[in-house]
């Protein structure tokens, strides 16, 4: 996962070195294929893991949505490169960096006694469709609402304790619960975002995401009363900025009267 991150980096650094090249001989601002532009973007927000340890104490409805635990949210940091085209389509290459926490008190599950903490980094493919909004409206407008999702892989770095204490197998007094530290899968992206252009240049605005991994394992442990996969969540605020344009925006031209 390390190399795979290391490969990303570098031809993120040299994109950039071909962005200024370009505006040394004058080509910045044009992308080279047509009605596209190329944005390098950060994202930093609140997350939370719905995985076996910790929710609520009652029972779970919407999908297990009331077991979001505000006191254990943690953390989701990205950034990456991507690229928009004509009918509103674009995609996004992202890489992803978080921490998430969680614990059984007052939950309904308070008597096993289990937390967990998790690092999680990340690397996914994202497609987005523009639904309302965005440069290749009617009205050419600053900002727009878009779907996104994707497909990636992660990896977690997991420590489970029971009453505080670090364990990497199951306790006697649960033999069938299973743990695993250590976890690479692939997950899959999705949500909806706002983007607003505050310069041509700048844009700022927020995701609302999900991301669902195909493992039990991101919080370390997969209990034998376990029903699910595990799924992070988070809110981002992004950043974007634009380093290539080519874009070919609708016409505002009154109607001519003959």
């Amino acid at each position: 996962m390390k190399k795979v991150l290391i490969i990303v980096l570098l031809f993120i650094v040299q994109t950039s070195i071909l962005s200024l090249h370009a505006q040394k001989n004058g080509l910045i601002g044009k992308s080279l294929i047509p009605n596209s532009k190329s944005l390098f973007f950060a994202a930093a927000g609140p997350a939370y893991c719905f995985g076996d340890i910790g929710g609520s104490r009652y029972e779970q409805f919407l999908n297990g949505l009331n077991d979001w635990d505000v006191l254990n949210t943690r953390y989701l940091l990205s950034f990456g490169y991507s690229q928009t085209f004509k009918h509103n389509l674009g995609y996004k290459l992202n890489i992803g960096f978080g921490s998430f926490t969680g614990n059984d008190e007052n939950s309904r599950n308070e008597a096993r006694q289990y937390s967990f903490n998790s690092k999680v980094s990340s690397l996914s493919l994202q497609g987005e469709y523009t639904f309302l909004g965005g440069v290749h409206s009617n009205s050419y407008d600053y900002y727009s609402l878009y779907f996104l999702g994707g497909i990636g892989i992660m990896n977690s770095n997991a420590e489970v304790m029971k009453n505080g204490v670090a364990i990497s197998q199951a306790p006697a007094d649960r033999i069938y619960d299973q743990i695993k530290l250590n976890e690479t899968a692939v997950f899959i992206p999705f949500g909806i975002g706002y983007k607003y252009s505050i310069t041509p240049k700048f844009s700022i605005g927020a995701e609302l995401g999900w991301n669902y991994a195909f493992t039990d394992f991101i919080d370390g442990i997969s209990t034998v009363t376990s029903k699910e996969n595990d799924l992070l969540a988070n809110i981002s605020i992004t950043f974007s900025y634009k380093f290539f344009d080519n874009l070919t925006p609708p016409c505002r031209c009154l109607p001519y009267n003959q």
